[in-house]
């Protein structure tokens, strides 16, 4: 039997859910400067290659909130979800927020009345069409395996990618506009530090090479 609510506890749902969202908007704005920084934003994109199923900007979320914990996020999942994997949350740890989409629901038909082929046809196509239709977010919580006591679990270690690579990620990124300037930014400043780790490598293969000239003339002379 679905259960209903009365319009004061829907309000108080309603009014819960928007200052949630506007708690994570304020946060993602108070962190932009994170990415201001390379060598973190390097380890953004390599840590996000653990978390293929969430969206870019979910991704940003797990890692700025499992940093500022002085956690390595490897492993997020919703409390239910630990649960099927055997593992319980432990008491006291504060969930990491991020987005979910609100979809449409399914059509609503009037239950007192029996449905005749046509309204079925119409709840159908109705369902067919908002199916994937998204029509807003929600704030959502989950939790990072560390933040969580249970079975064993197999976990992909974070790789290591070059600054190459790293760039080409970020240009690829998937941000709300909001995120557009900071972005930037952040490829700018990863630009700017490969190409001084260019410089000194090939400064550095320079001195190497030179070095073993002076030896091989060294070499030379002394026979």
């Amino acid at each position: 039997m679905k259960k209903e609510f009365t319009q004061e506890q829907k309000d108080a749902f309603k009014e819960k859910a928007l200052q949630a969202k506007k708690e994570v908007e304020a946060m993602e704005a108070d962190n932009m400067a994170m990415m201001m920084d390379p060598q973190q934003f390097k380890h953004f994109l390599e840590v996000s290659r653990l978390f293929t199923e969430y969206s870019d900007c979910n991704k940003w979320l797990i890692f700025i909130q499992c940093i500022k914990r002085g956690m390595l996020p490897q492993k997020v999942a919703s409390y239910t979800t630990w649960k099927k994997l055997h593992h319980q949350v432990k008491k006291g740890e504060k969930a990491i927020k991020i987005y979910a989409p609100i979809t449409y629901a399914r059509y609503q038909s009037d239950e007192t009345v029996p449905a005749t082929m046509q309204d079925v046809q119409v709840m159908e196509e109705y369902d067919e069409h908002h199916k994937d239709v998204i029509k807003g977010y929600k704030v959502v919580s989950v939790f990072e395996l560390k933040q969580t006591e249970g079975d064993p679990l197999s976990i992909v270690e974070v790789p290591t990618i070059t600054w190459q690579q790293a760039i080409k990620e970020a240009k690829a990124l998937k941000l709300p506009k909001r995120y557009n300037e900071a972005l930037q930014e952040a490829i700018k400043a990863m630009e700017e530090k490969a190409n001084t780790e260019a410089c000194i490598n090939r400064e550095s293969a320079i001195d190497v090479e030179t070095m073993n000239q002076y030896k091989q003339t060294g070499r030379t002379l002394a026979a």
